[in-house]
Formats: structure tokens, C-alpha cells, sequence
């Protein structure tokens, strides 16, 4: 996990100011609140890096471009392992290993 400051934001894209750098065509996590005149707003995003370079001050600039909006809704996983929600623990063990 790395802070940053936010420098711009779009919805397509934002910048922003990092400790470290980052390599081009990384995919990163975008998580905080953004101050918006009618309050907060949860971002929650995934990108990749454009571009990203050193500053004067020792650190590095970020050009982000934004994903689309993802749907981040947990997954379920007992769907995913097709077994009942109500299995015993004893049976998950005997049937996975």
C-alpha cells in the first residue's frame, strides 16, 4: 500500500504525487474519499500507470489512466466451490483435499 497526493482527477484519469516509482503499464488500486462540493465521495478504481517520472523534491509524478467502473461485490464462494453454505467443515476438508 502507498500514499499519495492527488494532483488532478478526471473520471478517465488522474495524477498524482508518490514516494516511489512506479512502472509503466502497472496496475494499481485507487482507494480514499474525493472532497467534492456536495461532500465526500468514495473512489475505489483500478488503473494503470501512463507515465510516471521524478519531481524536484525527490519524488515521482504518476499518470494514471482509470478502468472503467468495476463491480466490486464480493464474490460468492461457496457457488464457486459449488458446495452448500450449510456443509460441515469435516466434509469441505474431505472433499477439497
Amino acid at each position: 500500500m502507498m500514499a499519495a497526493k492527488l494532483l488532478d482527477f478526471s473520471e478517465e484519469s488522474m495524477g498524482v504525487e508518490i514516494e516511489s516509482q512506479l512502472a509503466k503499464g502497472s496496475v494499481v488500486e485507487t482507494v480514499g474519499d474525493l472532497e467534492r462540493p456536495t461532500g465526500p465521495q468514495p473512489l475505489d478504481r483500478q488503473g494503470y500507470v501512463r507515465r510516471c517520472g521524478v519531481t524536484g523534491n525527490r519524488k515521482f509524478i504518476a499518470g494514471l489512466y482509470l478502468r472503467e467502473e468495476t463491480n466490486k461485490a464480493i464474490p460468492d464462494y461457496y457457488e464457486f466451490l459449488q458446495i452448500s453454505p450449510n456443509a460441515e467443515p469435516a466434509t469441505i476438508t474431505r472433499v477439497y483435499l
